[in-house]
C-alpha cells in the first residue's frame, strides 16, 4: 500500500478489521487492489480451540465493521472483475 493513499483515506482506522476497511476504501475510490502471489505474511496461529474461536469471532466482527463502513461495497463493482 502506498503511504499517500493510506493518508488520503484517513489512515488506519481504530477498528478490528482495519485492513479490510482500508482496502474497501481504496476500492471505493477506484484504486486498483490486487493479489500478490509472492508476498509473505507471518502470523501466530491459535494454539487451542478456544483461541481459534476467539480469532474467528474477531474476524467476523471485523467484517461487520467493514460492512457498516461500506454497506454497498459488493454492489458497486458492476464493471470490475472479481
Amino acid at each position: 500500500m502506498r503511504k499517500e493513499v493510506i493518508t488520503e483515506l484517513g489512515g488506519w482506522q481504530s477498528v478490528v478489521g482495519e485492513d479490510i476497511v482500508l482496502t474497501w476504501g481504496m476500492l471505493r475510490q477506484n484504486y486498483r487492489v490486487f493479489f500478490e502471489s509472492t508476498a509473505l505474511a507471518y502470523t501466530q496461529a491459535p494454539v487451542s480451540l478456544y483461541a481459534f474461536f476467539r480469532q474467528r469471532k474477531r474476524w467476523a466482527r471485523g467484517m461487520i465493521e467493514a460492512f457498516r463502513t461500506y454497506p454497498n461495497i459488493l454492489f458497486r463493482c458492476k464493471d470490475h472483475q472479481t
